[in-house]
């Protein structure tokens, strides 16, 4: 396995459980309206891979 490969591997893993921080919040509050900067912190670095 390249580092091309880990790199890409790694940006599909941060990008997929991006969202469980948001989805456990939005259970957890009933609500919506709240966005986690856990959630943007995790989406910003798989895209940035």
């Amino acid at each position: 396995m390249n580092t091309t490969e880990i790199i890409g591997m790694l940006a599909g893993i941060f990008t997929t459980i991006a969202v469980i921080p948001q989805i456990y919040k939005a259970i957890k509050t009933k609500k919506v309206d709240d966005i986690s900067p856990f959630f943007f912190s995790i989406l910003l670095v798989g895209v940035g891979l």
